[in-house]
């Protein structure tokens, strides 16, 4: 009779399922990603120092090749350019003529 997806027995054999059979695989994965995850770390901390003492050792000539750069100062003033305002512009024009043709 109870052949819907929702019902009391198919949602007890779907839990049973996930915890006997599938819990397995589920563990086992997260195992693995944990394992691979270290080992990634690993490289990357190795890499860090590795970059670390090669910067160490050639400071002083990139020193020597940067100059700070004097930006110009960029001007803000004036009025907040919008659609809504550019509408209102449109609108104003058009009403200010006198005869239309």
């Amino acid at each position: 009779m109870a052949k819907s997806l929702r019902s009391k027995p198919k949602l007890r054999a779907k839990s049973i399922k996930r915890k006997a059979e599938f819990s397995n695989f589920v563990n086992d994965r997260d195992l693995r990603l944990a394992e691979k995850i270290q080992a990634n770390l690993e490289k990357q901390k190795a890499k860090k120092e590795q970059e670390k003492a090669e910067s160490s050792q050639d400071k002083p000539a990139e020193e020597q090749k940067y100059q700070p750069i004097d930006f110009k100062s960029i001007s803000t003033a004036g009025g907040k350019r919008n659609s809504k305002g550019e509408r209102k512009k449109g609108k104003k024009g058009k009403k200010s003529k006198f005869l239309n043709y």
